[in-house]
């Protein structure tokens, strides 16, 4: 496995708002995978009902999507984790309503388009168990529209 920097130095989410525990994968110009372990301390986490909500993969997958655009940012030097926004969702699909406590999530951004100031749109797939459990198609921006640091 390569040493890609932590979602820590790409993502500016807290501790418990941070759903990705590790990037996995990364081919520039096509995708960013990543894994996250379902567990009680993440703040998408469900006291009540023992997991995840899968409406919360959005919010999943919006990170590591943002993480591929870190990763871009991080290739020529900007480093410093930059804010971003989740611009919009369509053909959300989720096949489970609940990601259990203990599932390993194995997360994809397959990137389809991404523009010069660093918006990008994404094929996302959430998979558990070797099997899809959710998808949507995604497009993230940072806050500024330069592409800056801040």
């Amino acid at each position: 496995m390569r040493p890609w920097p932590s979602p820590t130095a790409l993502l500016p989410h807290g501790p418990a708002a941070r759903a990705v525990d590790a990037i996995v994968e990364f081919t520039p110009g096509a995708l960013l995978g990543a894994r996250l372990e379902v567990r009680p301390a993440l703040g998408l986490f469900d006291p009540a009902r023992g997991g995840i909500p899968a409406w919360a993969g959005i919010e999943i997958m919006a990170q590591v999507a943002g993480l591929y655009l870190g990763m871009t940012r991080h290739a020529t030097g900007r480093t410093h984790p930059q804010d971003g926004y989740l611009l919009g969702a369509r053909r959300f699909e989720a096949g489970v309503a609940l990601f259990p406590a203990g599932a390993g999530l194995l997360i994809h951004a397959h990137c389809l388009a991404v523009t010069a100031r660093g918006a990008g749109r994404f094929d996302c797939h959430i998979m558990s168990a070797g099997k899809e459990q959710a998808t949507a198609e995604l497009i993230i921006a940072y806050a500024t529209d330069q592409g800056q640091e801040t």
